[in-house]
């Protein structure tokens, strides 16, 4: 098998050694201290969303927010004992994860029935979506380092432009707040499957960092159906590295840098007209991810609160393959932007006002084909008003102007009012718009130059149930988007068109239970009609009803277990035809009560996917791994 583009290795090497050094070296530099694993002393609890800045772009409690949010925390991660992001997320409702094969293959999410290039992907305010394709692919996207993940549905284009038609999905790694902390986990488990990644946090007066290396393989499955009589195992490698550096300029000035890095491997299978995807024993895609911000803030007393954010990201797919000319390729997304927000909070309770504006480069295309840049310049404002502790409304409102197919205005209201100690009313209505992608506009022969921006109206309506000591809440939530002016390909023209219409109406239920320190549960239910209008079909992909259970309960002393449910029922895919109805159970053990060595915690885990051995079709034409099995330790310090 071939290796990785000997550039990426050596760039990749030189990251991890430098970040290696100085995880060698700021020990020695640092007092003594030691604190416990965090995670040795982390409670079970694990739903825990009380303080939220996704959905509003600055901090509001669960009361004070319009929009339905769901927060993925540190503790649950841990608890679920899997670094696979896509995992995480199959069990937020409205949310639905496709993989097309095993561990590394196409991995997309879709969002309350849009499109799964409308979802913006960030990682500490980064966007990750390809300025080529539009969409972001999660198959390299682990979890490491991460403090949480905020989850908001509904249209948020007033918030954060382009790509959040359908929401946002925000990743927060940690800020370290120990002196010194360091972690070491490795897991072995079948089809040669091994994973290790380590991890250093230091917190000073005036500084705090964090690095952190992993890497995994794994000869997982054949991507081409194994039913139809494909063999040839996909192999699947990663390795990703992050830094980040946060400095204390002044009493009210904090600059930080964030790095990441990731480089992996996939084997991959090609397609036959009339069979679907076949083996193909020599096809390779490498792909090479780095992103990197900048950030100062500053907070003086007087109310006032700036922040400058300077980032980019860059994204490399190549395609390898001897035996097929049209399986080498080379596919880049860059992305450079300049941020600049303003908050003033105005009362005690929370009224606030917000003001910014955002300057980014697109450039990206095919090496052979097309290589082209755009530029996105825009300026937003919010108000949030709060006039008691849990009632406030948000109303915003943006300006965007695209180099290539001119402007846009968006806007979103949000309401949140307590009807009694025990009942909350929230609402959203907001606009989104999606810019046509690199390839719409440039790609020889198959673009428009001419193309519109996809907009969308959507709204929710819904009330939350909840004793005031929160151990149990109920909320139902109802809302409906309706999409315009969809990019789709017209065989007439041989061109992408504004052809396209579509709309989505669903019901969410969501319950949280969290009858002691030692056991929490979280139920939700999904109904989502969504419709091409101008077929009246079901959207692609896009299952009707979705069933998701999380069981966190630690039933003896340092035994934390966790149990998660996930159904999708009433799929159809791209052809029309009827997809499997999937349901996949994932159950994880971890023990920390073993006795510490010179201050190292060790906690053995096991973690079982696929419980069922379930072989229903997530993608038809291919694999969904049977049940496996991983057994790993983490230590800390």
């Amino acid at each position: 098998m071939n290796t990785r583009p000997r550039d990426a290795r050596i760039r990749l090497r030189a990251l991890i050694r430098t970040m290696a050094a100085t995880a060698i070296l700021l020990p020695l530099a640092s007092a003594p201290s030691v604190a416990q694993s965090a995670a040795a002393d982390s409670p079970s609890v694990v739903f825990g969303d009380d303080v939220t800045v996704t959905g509003s772009r600055v901090p509001l409690t669960a009361e004070q927010r319009g929009s339905r949010i769901t927060v993925i925390t540190a503790e649950e991660i841990a608890q679920r004992q899997t670094a696979d992001v896509a995992d995480l997320l199959r069990t937020v409702p409205g949310l639905a994860v496709v993989r097309t094969g095993g561990p590394g293959q196409i991995t997309s999410v879709f969002m309350r029935g849009a499109n799964s290039s409308q979802a913006l992907i960030l990682i500490d305010g980064v966007p990750l979506n390809s300025t080529t394709a539009g969409g972001y692919d999660l198959s390299n996207l682990r979890a490491d380092a991460i403090d949480r993940i905020e989850i908001v549905r509904g249209p948020q284009s007033t918030l954060y432009g382009s790509d959040a038609i359908g929401g946002v999905i925000q990743i927060h790694t940690r800020r370290s707040e120990t002196p010194v902390s360091l972690q070491l986990d490795a897991e072995v488990g079948e089809d040669d499957r091994r994973r290790i990644g380590a991890s250093i946090e230091l917190a000073r007066e005036r500084f705090d960092l964090l690095l952190s290396l992993s890497d995994e393989e794994d000869d997982a499955v054949s991507a081409a159906a194994e039913d139809n009589g494909n063999t040839e195992v996909d192999p699947y490698d990663l390795t990703t590295a992050i830094g980040r550096l946060g400095i204390a300029l002044h009493e009210h000035v904090r600059a930080e840098l964030f790095l990441r890095a990731a480089d992996g491997t996939t084997g991959v299978d090609g397609f036959s007209f009339g069979i679907g995807p076949v083996d193909d024993p020599n096809a390779i895609l490498d792909r090479e991810s780095q992103l990197g911000a900048i950030t100062l803030t500053v907070e003086p007393p007087d109310g006032w609160h700036a922040r400058l954010r300077l980032s980019a990201a860059d994204d490399e797919l190549v395609g390898r393959d001897p035996d097929n000319f049209f399986s080498n390729f080379t596919v880049e997304s860059e992305l450079r932007q300049a941020e600049l927000q303003l908050d003033r909070q105005l009362t005690d309770l929370g009224t606030a006002a917000t003001f910014g504006g955002s300057y980014e480069t697109r450039e990206g295309g095919s090496v052979g084909s097309f290589d082209e840049e755009i530029d996105i310049t825009a300026f937003f404002a919010q108000f949030h008003w709060a006039w008691a502790e849990e009632s406030a409304v948000t109303l915003g409102a943006r300006y965007d102007d695209h180099s290539r197919f001119g402007e846009e205005v968006t806007y979103r209201l949000a309401l949140a009012h307590a009807l009694a100690p025990w009942a909350r009313l929230h609402a959203t209505v907001g606009t989104g718009f999606k810019a046509p992608t690199l390839n719409d506009l440039f790609f020889p022969g198959f673009s428009n130059p001419d193309l519109d921006a996809e907009t969308s109206l959507g709204y929710d309506v819904g009330i939350t149930f909840g004793r005031p000591d929160g151990v149990f809440d109920l909320d139902l939530t109802y809302f409906a988007n309706d999409f315009e002016d969809l990019i789709a390909f017209e065989f007439a023209t041989v061109r992408p068109e504004n052809i396209a219409e579509a709309e989505s109406s669903c019901v969410e239920l969501v319950s949280r239970w969290t009858p002691s320190p030692r056991a929490s549960l979280q139920f939700g239910y999904t109904y989502t009609d969504t419709e091409d209008k101008a077929t009246g079909a079901q959207l692609a992909r896009r299952p009707e009803q979705k069933t998701s259970l999380s069981v966190f309960v630690e039933p003896l002393a340092d035994l934390r277990t966790s149990l998660t449910v996930v159904s999708e029922q009433d799929r159809i895919d791209s052809d029309g035809s009827e997809m499997d109805d999937i349901v996949r159970v994932d159950l994880a053990l971890g023990y920390r009560g073993l006795p510490t060595f010179g201050g190292v915690a060790l906690e053995p885990y096991v973690r079982v996917e696929n419980l069922l051995d379930a072989d229903d079709a997530e993608v038809p034409g291919f694999t969904t791994p049977g049940r496996r099995v991983a057994v790993g330790i983490r230590l800390g310090r």
